[in-house]
């Protein structure tokens, strides 16, 4: 059994063809349907997150240790009496957001396991400079992989919080120290011109690995 996305999985059936006698690999793909829950862990500190679902992840969930959280363009704080304030309520997957915690706190994430969809990535318009990039995989996969590097120009970044950078090397590489990239985490990218990033569906993908769910 091979997962291939939360809630959807591959049944691989083997059998011997009886006229050639050769093993025939014959994938069928289920789906499970219904609520489905992720338990992860944010980290104490900064931590630079993003989700994998389309649903929405409100702040009030774990708002006891939260300290502040921004999205490229919005903010929240905690105060300590007058409680969440900002203009930023919630997170989703369409942004990398900045989050700071007290300390390490595990909370769930609710939602159908319909809201993934066909594993469609919606497309995305980076612009010149900085852009705080979600990361939509349940799997670990490189670079070069989910950003095709040959949409980026030279010298185009993509930063890490913890893990390292890569760099655009001109001939549709990325090179650098940042390993492959992890569900949950946020990444930011540097672009010397505008990209229309369109990023691979989830099933066009090879079979990623998994990694702790620890944000």
């Amino acid at each position: 059994v091979i997962p291939r996305a939360l809630s959807r999985f591959n049944v691989d059936f083997i059998y011997l063809n009886p006229e050639e006698g050769e093993e025939i690999s014959e994938p069928l793909m289920y789906n499970v349907e219904g609520q489905v829950q992720e338990r992860m862990t944010i980290g104490g500190g900064w931590n630079w997150l993003s989700l994998i679902t389309y649903n929405e992840m409100w702040f009030e969930g774990f708002a006891e240790n939260l300290i502040e959280a921004r999205g490229q363009s919005q903010l929240v704080y905690n105060d300590p009496y007058w409680g969440l304030f900002g203009d930023l309520e919630y997170m989703d997957n369409t942004q990398a957001y900045k989050v700071k915690m007290h300390e390490d706190t595990e909370t769930v994430l609710e939602f159908w396991s319909e809201s993934n969809g066909s594993g469609r990535i919606e497309p995305k318009s980076l612009t010149r400079g900085w852009n705080w990039v979600s990361y939509p995989y349940e799997f670990c996969y490189s670079a070069d992989d989910v950003f095709n590097a040959g949409n980026f120009s030279e010298n185009d970044m993509i930063l890490s919080l913890n893990d390292g950078f890569v760099v655009n090397d001109g001939n549709g590489y990325w090179e650098g120290t940042l390993g492959d990239l992890t569900p949950y985490q946020g990444y930011m990218i540097y672009c010397n011109n505008d990209v229309e990033l369109e990023m691979p569906r989830r099933f066009d993908l090879p079979q990623g690995y998994f990694r702790e769910k620890v944000m």
